[in-house]
């Protein structure tokens, strides 16, 4: 939740409707008036409203990259040759891994600090705000190549990467002047920053559902940087830290495989059914406040006891009353709809203006120069410096602590 309400703070402001392709856009499109921005009280409005749009998006994608017109259409772009199926599997294997090696790249961007700057290296330039150049970045300059007519080798302009990013003017062989800038496409950026965070959501969430505990703490170390990058005093980034640093290093083995499991339950059983404890237990006690609030007048604190003891077994009978008479309850605020019409509509929309094509130009007022991924918004140095000062924090006396309360346990079991 804490996760997804950042993330609506960073990509659904408001007034923004009119910004194309944006979530407070295509929430329009489709008509979804639960959801306001107010992740705490419309929690599953919000969730399956950032789910169907990530989801058109991936989609979109894969539309562009594999030059589909609609989802029925055969792809003509970037698709195996085609004796393809004559081959052996160990070829057909490779050709698909190829693929969709090539797909992940189009849409997944930088992960790590080291990924980002490795792509620093390139610079997208447009001339004269239509074409778009490629060209690569040497020792903080651009590196341009122009040849004319009247040269033999092209010469090679070295121009400051902060001149670019302002725009300036090269004079022609003809006297004319061409605008050089650096290409920037908001709609671009904006779409791309939010596949980052809505493929971290899909890793998280499976990684619960399944069980896994070491996919959890990966995903926790994931969202580390997004809570920085939304503020540096953010308490979730502590709290990550926290329960990374005591899982990991801190605890001995056996109590975090403890602690880590204990995270995690599974009421009605079956593989991929988890859910996190926490979530059962506020449930648990909304059930009993309910219990609580209709003692009325006989509300002492000894039938609060009571009432509290007797409130699982309550629930257990009611639940049985409602699933042998087939009792729907129509109480709930949120109703699951189909999204397949909603998924097209979005779908229509995105290929109407295209967000993932790189067109210079296109601004978002309301969202400026939205980079592709949050390494493009934090400085390395300040971000290592704020954690180190976090987990300095978070480790102090702790060690004392845990070794404290082992020779505790080893002098007990002495004595007996």
């Amino acid at each position: 939740m804490d996760f997804l309400e950042k993330m609506t703070k960073k990509f659904m402001k408001e007034n923004t409707g009119r910004e194309s392709c944006t979530l407070a856009h295509l929430k329009t499109v489709i008509h979804r008036s639960s959801v306001n921005g107010n992740v705490k009280s419309r929690y599953h409005a919000h969730e399956d409203f950032f789910l169907l749009v990530g989801k058109a998006y991936v989609l979109h994608a894969a539309q562009e990259y594999f030059g589909l017109e609609n989802l029925q259409q055969d792809p003509t772009k970037n698709v195996p040759r085609n004796d393809m199926k004559f081959t052996s599997k160990e070829t057909r294997q490779t050709a698909f891994s190829n693929i969709m090696s090539g797909f992940l790249s189009y849409v997944v961007s930088a992960q790590t600090f080291a990924e980002e700057s490795g792509k620093q290296h390139r610079m997208k330039v447009v001339f004269d705000g239509t074409q778009v150049v490629d060209v690569p970045v040497v020792d903080g300059n651009v590196q341009l190549q122009m040849k004319t007519q009247d040269m033999d080798q092209p010469v090679v302009l070295c121009i400051p990467k902060q001149t670019l990013s302002s725009g300036c003017h090269l004079a022609t062989s003809t006297g004319s002047l061409v605008k050089v800038a650096q290409a920037e496409d908001d709609l671009n950026g904006y779409v791309s920053s939010f596949l980052q965070c809505y493929f971290l959501v899909l890793f998280f969430k499976d990684a619960i559902c399944e069980g896994d505990i070491d996919r959890i703490n990966i995903s926790l170390k994931l969202m580390i940087p997004y809570f920085y990058a939304h503020s540096r005093l953010s308490k979730y980034l502590v709290e990550c830290m926290d329960y990374i640093i005591k899982t990991e290093k801190l605890l001995p083995p056996a109590t975090a495989l403890q602690i880590q499991t204990s995270s995690l339950v599974n009421p009605r059983g079956g593989r991929g059914s988890n859910r996190p404890m926490d979530q059962l237990k506020e449930n648990q006690v909304k059930t009993l406040k309910d219990l609580i609030r209709g003692l009325g007048a006989n509300k002492t604190e000894k039938s609060v006891v009571d009432i509290s003891k007797a409130g699982p077994y309550i629930t257990d009978v009611v639940s049985n009353l409602d699933s042998q008479i087939a009792y729907n309850d129509f109480q709930t605020r949120h109703k699951a709809r189909d999204d397949q019409e909603d998924l097209g509509a979005i779908l229509e929309t995105l290929q109407t203006y295209k967000p993932l094509s790189f067109t210079p130009g296109r601004k978002l007022a309301k969202y400026p120069q939205m980079k592709e991924n949050v390494f493009q918004t934090i400085q390395e140095k300040e971000f290592l410096e704020c954690l180190s000062t976090i987990s300095s924090r978070l480790l102090r006396n702790s060690t004392w602590n845990i070794v404290t309360s082992d020779s505790e346990g080893e002098d007990e079991e002495d004595e007996q």
